[in-house]
């Protein structure tokens, strides 16, 4: 019998019925969780470098629950040759250290943690293993047959953050992120204490659930900020709409700095309706929202285009690109993102 079944057989989950009990392995609690898909397959929650998985916890089946009840024995599951599998002890299921070393050694494969339709197509975050590093967990985000975002790449996606911040004077910043993606961007901007407050505007309102119901790894973090807004809107129509600001409440409130992460590049969109935006009408628009010395970042995927860099200097007072470099896994070499400032004049 496999490591895989012999724990299913030892922890005899139960995804329908029973109740739910913290769980620990040689008596040390563990930090993360099972999850359960179908009629008893399990997905471990990852897997450290030091080679230990972790689970948190486990559904009692009412077989155990009414022995439990009852008061046989120590409410102990026996294997064959009469060895405890798991005890309840305190309130916890306690494994077997053999058990525990089987699961320990268990490698987390893949989980889907959400799946949806939007007008955009059907959207989908994943939760998998990444086994030429060590097993480290990563979180991915798919439109369609596309990658949208990962959170093994997310280096570029903080610079725009602080270099936007950067570039700003002053304190009690108000700063609009256009994409939620993955958090990273927002909680980048936050890490900053001169910022006062971030507005993130996000078509799709599952990535806006995804983080309100903490499934993503920074969810909990931005959700827990109270300079933290999530706006279920379509950015590229807000930022292009002459006359009105980023808040409607508001409308004639001015912004910092506007920070964009949606598209791939200037030239190549998640949406062709987005095209209409990297135009100069809908970028003085964006500029009419932003204060005197305000700045515009911009995520790209391309290398810096010269044609786009001439086009927010005709918008802006002036522009720069940075190209930010970190390693790529997957090519065994070093990848790069652009991100353009244009700042607006005092």
């Amino acid at each position: 019998m496999d490591g895989r079944n012999e724990c299913e057989l030892a922890v005899r989950l139960s995804p329908v019925q029973g109740r739910s009990w913290p769980l620990v392995a040689d008596q040390e609690p563990l930090s993360a969780g099972f999850s359960v898909s179908g009629e008893r397959q399990l997905y471990m929650a990852g897997n450290r470098p030091s080679g230990v998985t972790s689970v948190s916890c486990l559904h009692e089946t009412p077989a155990h629950r009414r022995s439990r009840e009852l008061g046989h024995g120590h409410n102990t599951r026996k294997k064959k040759g009469g060895r405890s599998q798991f005890q309840l002890i305190a309130g916890k299921l306690v494994l077997d250290p053999v058990i525990s070393n089987r699961i320990r050694q268990m490698t987390f494969e893949f989980e889907e943690l959400d799946f949806q339709k939007t007008p955009l197509g059907e959207i989908s975050l994943r939760r998998r293993a990444e086994p030429r590093l060590e097993g480290e967990i990563l979180y991915e985000v798919k439109l369609g047959d596309e990658f949208l975002m990962s959170s093994l790449f997310t280096n570029a996606e903080i610079q725009l953050a602080r270099l936007g911040v950067a570039a700003l004077e002053g304190t009690c910043l108000d700063i609009v992120v256009g994409g939620l993606g993955l958090g990273y961007t927002a909680s980048a901007a936050l890490e900053d204490p001169s910022v006062r407050s971030v507005m993130v505007i996000e078509v799709m309102e599952p990535v806006i659930d995804w983080h309100r119901r903490g499934l993503v790894p920074l969810g909990k973090e931005l959700m827990a900020d109270s300079r933290c807004t999530l706006v279920h809107a379509d950015f590229f129509e807000v930022a292009s709409s002459p006359g009105c600001g980023f808040d409607r409440a508001t409308p004639t409130r001015l912004v910092h700095a506007v920070l964009l992460d949606i598209d791939h590049s200037p030239s190549h969109w998640l949406n062709p309706g987005n095209s209409t935006f990297y135009r100069a009408p809908s970028l003085r628009s964006l500029a009419d929202k932003l204060h005197p010395g305000g700045i515009f970042g911009l995520w790209s995927n391309d290398p810096p285009d010269a044609e786009f860099t001439r086009l927010l200097n005709t918008v802006f007072q002036s522009s720069e690109s940075h190209i930010v470099c970190f390693q790529n896994p997957y090519s065994g070499g070093e990848s790069s993102n652009t991100i353009y400032l244009a700042h607006k004049s005092k």
